[in-house]
């Protein structure tokens, strides 16, 4: 059985080493700093409202971490909650612990949440297929960024 709960200080180093995997994979289009990671696990042990880490368990094995960011959008209506990072260690996949982390997400912010959002790659056709049956659909929004 699948549990999601918050990161903890003692889970620094398995979600450094699994999201240097996620970043180094066809999930991602850009390479990962140690810094950016600390950054974002430190913000979240702060408890800062903007986003949520995570960590996906089953029979007592860390199988995972989700990263969740939230924002305001006037084209939803409300809340959009963005699924920024999902990922599943290669040992875990296939198991269906993706989709239990889906079924978490929309469920735990479904009364708080107008929108859920999140990228794939086109390298990465087996996600963008789980997506497509929690019906997430293709935007139609080219992204831009600056940095």
């Amino acid at each position: 059985m699948l549990t999601i709960r918050d990161i903890r200080p003692e889970d620094r180093a398995l979600y450094v080493e699994m999201s240097k995997d996620f970043y180094s994979g066809d999930a991602v289009l850009y390479p990962m700093t140690e810094e950016k990671l600390d950054a974002t696990l430190q913000t979240a042990l702060a408890g800062s409202p903007l986003m949520r880490l995570v960590m996906m368990e089953a029979d007592g094995d860390i199988v995972g971490y989700g990263n969740l960011s939230f924002t305001w959008s006037t084209e939803a209506g409300g809340m959009v909650c963005w699924l920024e990072e999902i990922y599943i260690r290669p040992e875990h996949r296939g198991h269906g612990y993706g989709q239990g982390y889906l079924d978490w997400a929309l469920n735990t912010y479904r009364d708080t949440v107008k929108r859920f959002r999140l990228e794939v790659c086109p390298q990465n056709p087996a996600a963008k297929r789980l997506y497509e049956r929690f019906g997430f659909e293709d935007l139609g929004y080219l992204q831009m960024v600056h940095e």
